[in-house]
């Protein structure tokens, strides 16, 4: 009969289960606790702040460039990605 090492110890469990109870309570919109994001009208800590990704600006844009007066029926299967060249 062999026996082995256990492949999680107690702590492991406590810790694997601790993070699954933090990721429970994070907002799946903004990532942040749910608490706070949650508050009321008036007593959270937030500020607007508007700032665009470039990155993602340039692909919508390349993306309707292309698609612009055409007809694509397989559009929802494009695959597109962005990349960052050498200045």
């Amino acid at each position: 009969m062999t026996t082995r090492e256990p492949r999680f110890t107690e702590q492991d469990r406590a810790e694997l289960l601790a993070l699954a109870l933090y990721r429970d309570g994070l907002c799946p919109l903004c990532g942040r606790p749910r608490r706070v994001c949650t508050a009321p009208e008036g007593s959270h800590p937030f500020e607007t702040v508007w700032e665009v990704c470039q990155a993602t600006r340039m692909l919508i844009e390349r993306q309707n460039a292309t698609y612009e007066g055409k007809s694509y029926p397989t559009r929802g299967a494009h695959l597109w990605g962005t990349t960052i060249r050498e200045r």
